[in-house]
């Protein structure tokens, strides 16, 4: 890209500044992604896809979201208006075409996932800062408690990855007591959102990279546990953990079942080309009232929460349909395949990130299981950490500073 190096600049300086944003302020997100965006397409244009050619994975994001735009007017709700809905709620996912454009070496990467860092640090110190925050339950940072929870999980368990990776290490060795510190504040404000969902992400996420990488972090775990269970005891933290797997008497699960079975129910009147997101309040309700009254009562919870069925993958299939929840699925899993077997393809000092990358998607994506940010504003630096693990293999070994023919003004 040394043809032009100052619009290649502009928009690797606008994801920073996205990605500064990403746990401040989803306005701030919205700006600098939609700037990135124009800037990112006047760059393709002069280019050509020849500067995606080492790449071929990228088409992997665009196929589901170019199908989808036909597929969203075929919705319940249909129309142009319903497109835009569509483009509104994916508009991310075509995030990594801007990152691969301009961010094509390690150090630039690195950048971008430090102005992530940044941020998560920024948002945790103002939670701390915040009596009203400083309690179990009420630690949110800028965000809401589960988005947070949710982006907290993707930092801290990059760190874990960074920080036992013996080549990083050799490499960022100055850094380590700066990201061990930052390791343990943001798992504090994770433990302190009283986030179960995200709590047992985490948790996955640190058994496999034990299993995977480094079997000797199954003991620290260990420890941690055994640790957690003789100092807190039966304090509020631990009932909140048990409550994980109390199916009787806690509420939010309860109601997490009762939506999901009324969701699965409703998904069936229109399952090949969903409600729409515009109007799946009021075709779920008219649904759920049509029920019989004994169904009404089993899932009585279910009309609390008639916008949002706390579970991503759910959420799509009524929204959008099956048609599309197939074709994203199928893209989204030949990514991941892909992704793993970066590991034996990507120089063993460069990856660190591919490992992170894996780890990380066997802990956020379980997460939205129970959660709705799958393509949310939380998903932004997921798909910054996937797509910068992806473009690993490519880059070269000894790399100092951001090549000018990149994002170094003329």
């Amino acid at each position: 890209m040394a043809e032009y190096p100052r619009l290649s600049k502009a928009v690797y300086l606008l994801l920073v500044a996205l990605f500064l944003f990403s746990f401040v302020s989803k306005a701030g997100i919205n700006i600098f992604s939609g700037l990135a965006y124009l800037c990112s397409v006047v760059l393709l244009w002069r280019l050509g896809l020849r500067s995606l050619r080492d790449y071929p994975w990228w088409v992997l994001f665009l196929i589901p979201v170019l199908i989808g735009i036909p597929l969203a007017a075929l919705t319940e709700a249909g129309g142009i208006y319903e497109i835009g809905q569509y483009l509104t709620r994916f508009k991310f996912f075509i995030l990594p075409i801007a990152i691969i454009l301009v961010a094509r070496n390690k150090n630039a990467s690195m950048g971008l996932l430090v102005a992530v860092w940044v941020s998560a640090l920024i948002a945790t110190l103002y939670g701390f800062s915040q009596s009203e925050q400083r309690v179990l339950g009420g630690f949110e940072g800028f965000h809401f408690i589960l988005r947070n929870a949710d982006m907290l999980v993707i930092v801290i368990l990059t760190l874990i990855v960074f920080l036992f990776d013996e080549h990083f290490r050799q490499q960022y060795g100055n850094w380590f007591w700066v990201l061990f510190l930052s390791l343990l504040l943001l798992s504090a404000g994770l433990l302190m959102s009283a986030a179960r969902g995200a709590w047992l992400g985490c948790f996955l996420g640190m058994v496999v990279f034990s299993l995977l990488f480094y079997r000797r972090f199954l003991i620290i775990i260990a420890i941690a546990i055994v640790a957690s269970l003789f100092f807190l005891g039966e304090s509020e933290f631990i009932h909140e953990a048990k409550s994980i797997f109390d199916f009787s008497a806690n509420f939010s699960n309860n109601a997490r079942l009762q939506l999901w079975q009324a969701g699965w129910d409703f998904s069936q009147k229109q399952f090949w080309f969903g409600a729409g997101y515009s109007q799946v309040e009021p075709l779920f309700l008219d649904h759920f009232f049509s029920q019989s009254v004994s169904y009404q009562q089993q899932y009585a919870l279910a009309v609390l929460f008639p916008w949002d069925f706390h579970n991503s993958y759910l959420q799509i299939l009524v929204e959008w349909g099956a048609v599309f929840f197939g074709i994203f699925m199928l893209c989204g899993a030949v990514l991941l395949v892909n992704l793993y077997r970066s590991i034996h393809r990507t120089m063993k000092e460069n990856c660190a990130v591919v490992k992170a990358a894996v780890v990380v998607s066997f802990g956020y994506l379980p997460i939205q299981f129970f959660h709705n940010e799958l393509y949310g504003y939380g998903t932004v630096i997921y798909l910054l950490l996937l797509t910068v693990a992806l473009s690993a293999k490519t880059w070269g070994s000894s790399e100092q500073g951001l090549q000018s023919s990149e994002i170094d003004a003329a």
